[in-house]
């Protein structure tokens, strides 16, 4: 089952989750609250409950495309 390889963690508002331009980023499904993504430092969208994050780079092998940063606590 997927749930027996999930590592869950606690973040910070204010934590970042992935860095633009991060070299193999994990692979993140937010089960509780609120990121924001940006680009060049420009907000350009929010993940919530039940987004993934990383599936772009897991899948292409390339870097993080955007900053993303706990917009509150999160649970991931």
């Amino acid at each position: 089952y997927l749930q027996d390889l999930i590592a869950w963690r606690d973040i910070a508002a204010g934590q970042a989750l992935v860095t633009q331009g991060q070299a193999k980023p994990p692979l993140i499904y937010v089960a509780r609250g609120t990121a924001e993504i940006a680009v060049g430092g420009r907000r350009i969208g929010e993940a919530a409950a039940g987004d993934f994050l990383g599936e772009m780079s897991l899948i292409s092998g390339q870097t993080a495309t955007a900053t993303v940063t706990a917009a509150e606590p999160m649970r991931v």
